[in-house]
């Protein structure tokens, strides 16, 4: 995965889909300039040096929602130049068969550079990974009676919470086979009960 960094600090995560392009959250670059971003690549360390790219274009759903649901919240980001697959650990994922959505108890690969406690205003200084079952969505509608859970959404996470994405790994990869299933979207505060992770279902937008 990458690195999406503004003004040279890492902000959100973002994962290689074809030699130009990088999908990411759309609430990471909706109304942004694309040359305030580098996007950093070839790396475990986000602050260390990797192969730098410069971005070209941010395409973003149109129907993304910025409110409080967060509603389609994916991206496409075309780089003003192409990535070396294949070499420096930037490899390309692929991507889900259209309509597909995550098995719920399926453990889901998780990586990103964020808040490693919610709140602590301070990201990894190396890449995380952490496993985590998928929800079925009838229970994840349950767990936010106060937020619109969508088809466009999936999510991932224990019952008893512990771990989670957090803040600044949105726009990571959710994983499964090494397959893109969910991009990091959103969630309330980071790893408590009964709240799990909120992510784009990727399958949707085949």
């Amino acid at each position: 995965m990458c690195s999406l960094q503004l003004d040279g600090k890492h902000g959100c995560g973002a994962s290689i889909i074809s030699a130009q392009w990088v999908v990411t959250a759309a609430h990471c670059v909706s109304e942004h300039d694309p040359a305030q971003f580098i996007l950093r690549c070839g790396t475990l360390k986000h602050a260390e040096p990797g192969t730098d790219f410069n971005i070209a274009e941010f395409i973003v759903h149109p129907e993304f929602n910025h409110g409080a649901y967060m509603d389609n919240d994916i991206a496409l980001i075309k780089l003003a130049s192409e990535i070396p697959l294949g070499t420096g650990n930037m490899d390309k994922i692929s991507l889900p068969d259209q309509g597909s959505d995550m098995e719920p108890g399926a453990m889901i690969t998780v990586t990103g550079w964020g808040y490693l406690q919610s709140g602590s205003g301070v990201n990894a200084d190396n890449l995380q990974t952490v496993d985590l079952p998928a929800v079925l969505r009838a229970d994840c509608v349950n767990d936010y009676p106060f937020h619109d859970i969508t088809d466009n959404m999936s999510c991932a996470g224990y019952d008893e919470g512990g771990k989670d994405s957090c803040t600044n790994d949105s726009g990571g990869p959710a994983k499964y086979n090494n397959v893109l299933v969910g991009i990091v979207s959103m969630g309330f505060e980071c790893a408590k009960p009964h709240q799990p992770g909120i992510y784009a279902r990727v399958g949707q937008y085949r």
